[in-house]
């Protein structure tokens, strides 16, 4: 079997390089955290994520419609829509969010990671709706850079539950 991925050498030489460049990686990352005193302290949420229902007076295929036409005003793009199932996904929007739409844990110095400006974050909305309701849920990701270093520290981030009642009164003006 050959190895169509490999640019130059057997496929044992290939594992080799990887398996010496996460060696060399590794001790890098070891060097960094035992030299540096600038890494944060972090403490993630302790929040249990969830997804908010909201009650409307629609059936599931007129939910489903404003809620695309919602979503879309919103700047999100579409990734996947089945009126038939009542399922709704975005792509991740990027784009700078205010502390109070979720619990990301607690930075050293700055507080909710999402209060700094070093943090980039995603979000992603996911709709499944029944007659008379839809459960709303959000996703967010969020990146802390970390002072000093070209590194991110990865956050964990709990919604709470703002984007939703957002996304839900928008649905509401468009039904």
């Amino acid at each position: 079997m050959s190895d169509t991925n490999n640019a130059g050498g057997s496929p044992a030489r290939h594992r080799i390089r990887l398996a010496t460049l996460a060696a060399a990686a590794s001790l890098g990352l070891v060097a960094c955290a035992s030299t540096d005193s600038t890494l944060p302290s972090y403490s993630p949420s302790t929040e249990v994520p969830g997804s908010y229902t909201h009650e409307f007076d629609a059936t599931r295929d007129e939910i489903m419609t404003a809620a695309k036409r919602a979503i879309v005003s919103r700047g999100y793009s579409v990734a996947d829509w089945d009126p038939g199932s009542g399922t709704l996904t975005t792509h991740a929007i990027r784009r700078r969010l205010e502390p109070e739409v979720a619990d990301c844990g607690t930075l050293e110095g700055v507080g909710n990671g999402l209060a700094s400006d070093r943090t980039k974050s995603r979000l992603y909305v996911g709709i499944v709706a029944r007659d008379g309701a839809a459960a709303i849920h959000a996703t967010i990701e969020a990146e802390y850079r970390i002072p000093g270093l070209m590194d991110y520290l990865a956050l964990d981030c709990v919604s709470s539950g703002v984007v939703e009642a957002r996304v839900a009164e928008a649905i509401r003006a468009e039904l």
